[in-house]
């Protein structure tokens, strides 16, 4: 006989391990400290290549006056411009990405710790139909 609370339970695991679960699976194996400070770092590479691209775009803006003037151009305010830009994109970025990661960890964890619970109760549900099932043969031998 099926039983509806053990399918239930094998559709809700199979459907997060196909879902959620990969990408969760894999944050798993980090500790929290490695995932984050990894996520951290990835966006700060993001970050700089992004802004680096985007300071080429706001130097344009120059152009004209450092190929008239050339080396009499006054550069400090562009480069300190451009410096403090960044310096402020990576603080903000650095703690976005430790909130942002360390959230999406702690949810994972959560997760997970359900996750893992459907398993002991499938286990569970396991055991006792296969005790069911032996118990059954018994009678059907005797």
């Amino acid at each position: 006989m099926i039983d509806a609370k053990k399918v239930h339970l094998m559709t809700k695991i199979a459907i997060y391990e196909e879902e959620t679960g990969k990408k969760e699976i894999k944050m798993y194996r980090h500790s929290r400290n490695t995932y984050v400070s990894k996520k951290r770092l990835e966006t700060l590479v993001t970050l700089s290549i992004a802004y680096l691209l985007a300071a080429a775009i706001y130097c344009f803006r120059y152009i004209t006056d450092i190929m008239t003037e050339g080396f009499a151009f006054n550069y400090r305010p562009v480069i300190i411009q451009v410096a403090v830009g960044y310096v402020l994109l990576c603080v903000f970025g650095y703690a976005f990405a430790t909130r942002h990661y360390g959230k999406k960890y702690d949810i994972m964890k959560r997760h997970i710790k359900k996750y893992d619970a459907d398993l002991g109760r499938l286990k569970k549900y396991m055991e006792e139909s296969s005790k069911e099932e032996a118990g059954c043969e018994y009678d059907e031998i005797n």
